[in-house]
């Protein structure tokens, strides 16, 4: 068993899912599940992840934004973002259909003060098929989210130590080369185009 201390944060989403896969491999796992919205919480998740260090972070469809003071506690920050590497921010389940995108996906990538940015190790990429509605894509989202993260894991856990455990994600993963855009999507940004296409296309399978 690795002796590379980790921490998990995540939300009810899906975070209880995801702290299953990692505990197959780190049962000693110490772990945040936080609630958007929740400000005494979101002290709580700030009080333990700055507690100790830890070797390994594994921020996982988590809406937590992380202080400098939080980074400085993980060796490895890893995010893994539910989208390709070409939509940073919000809308990996409205806009790849929005925009007829071939593909969808989701990113592990190392963490930095920016948001959806630093290093990429890996983009789990399907094709997308046609007719697909706001839900079925969310549920697909979340399923790659969920094989990208057992992946992660199971390297990991294969590592003596983070810096080994960096290595091991980058040169598996398929992430040399792969840039972030620079088009940050945001959340005005989206609701602005879904409530412009409610007007002219109430039916459009985005609201399905």
């Amino acid at each position: 068993m690795s002796s590379i201390k980790t921490l998990f944060i995540g939300d009810p989403n899906l975070g209880y899912a995801g702290l299953d896969i990692v505990k197959k491999h780190f049962p000693q796992t110490e772990s945040v599940i936080w609630r958007k919205g929740d400000k005494f919480g979101r002290e709580c998740a700030r009080q333990l992840i700055r507690s100790q260090k830890w070797d390994v972070a594994i921020s996982f469809y988590n809406d937590l934004l992380f202080k400098p003071e939080d980074l400085d506690a993980m060796a490895l920050p890893l995010n893994i973002h539910p989208a390709r590497p070409e939509l940073p921010g919000v809308g990996y389940d409205t806009v790849p259909l929005l925009d007829d995108h071939e593909m969808h996906g989701a990113t592990l990538h190392t963490m930095n003060e920016n948001i959806d940015d630093g290093r990429i190790l890996h983009v789990l990429e399907k094709e997308l098929p046609e007719a697909l509605t706001g839900r079925e894509l969310r549920r697909r989202n979340q399923k790659l989210c969920l094989e990208l993260l057992d992946r992660t894991v199971e390297q990991i856990s294969q590592a003596e130590c983070w810096k080994e455990a960096e290595n091991r994600l980058a040169s598996a993963g398929n992430g040399e080369g792969r840039e972030w855009s620079s088009n940050y999507i945001s959340k005005k940004h989206v609701n602005a185009r879904l409530e412009d296409l409610k007007s002219s296309d109430p039916k459009h399978p985005v609201f399905a």
